[in-house]
């Protein structure tokens, strides 16, 4: 009788003991997947953040190509120039402004064959040490400085204008603009002139 209730305690204990494993596994297995999901979710939002930095880095550099053109220098280039004349724009090239300034001026170069148009990207390794917070643009050594976005006019080999900062580099540019549109209207308008004349003698 006293082994038969042995028994049963032994076998109730155990019933006990299994319970309490199985128990002790479905917390552990609880446990083992709230930590997937808390990793899961970490990924996820790491590759959502690389994707949107990718994203924004390749909307940048498309947008930074569109700005420059082929006549690109360097600072030490550019009292070394194909053109005696010039019209430098000096800048970062991050502002998407700068586009019309460029369009500006290289309209303005087109009906101006006298002048030149180049640009210089601050932003390069090899420019980075003409860069101060004062500029020093009347000079053609190592000492030249521009505290950022700066329009030179050169002519016979010296700076004969300069313009510095947005506001001035703006309203330099939207005035070529000005004189190019009106140079183009002058020629439109001469050679209908032109053009009339011929025909009425034609006829």
């Amino acid at each position: 009788m006293k082994q038969s209730k042995k028994i049963i305690k032994n076998e109730s204990e155990g019933k006990k003991f299994s319970k309490k494993i199985k128990k002790e596994k479905a917390e552990e297995s609880s446990e083992a997947v709230k930590l997937i999901k808390i990793i899961l979710i970490v990924v996820f939002i790491f590759f959502a953040m690389y994707g949107l930095t990718y994203l924004l880095k390749g909307k940048k550099t498309t947008t930074d190509s569109t700005f420059k053109f082929s006549n690109e220098i360097l600072v030490g280039q550019m009292w070394n120039r194909t053109a005696t004349n010039a019209i430098i724009l000096l800048d970062y090239f991050t502002d998407s402004d700068v586009s019309t300034y460029q369009t500006d001026i290289q309209n303005f170069v087109k009906t101006n064959s006298e002048y030149g148009y180049y640009s210089v990207d601050l932003a390069s390794v090899f420019n980075k040490n003409y860069i101060g917070d004062k500029s020093n643009i009347n000079v053609k050594d190592s000492s030249f400085r521009v505290t950022g976005l700066t329009i030179l006019v050169i002519k016979d080999g010296a700076v004969i204008e300069s313009y510095e900062g947005k506001d001035s580099v703006a309203a330099y540019a939207a005035k070529l603009e000005s004189e190019a549109q009106s140079a183009t209207s002058t020629v439109t308008s001469t050679t209908s002139e032109s053009t009339l004349l011929n025909t009425g003698s034609t006829n």
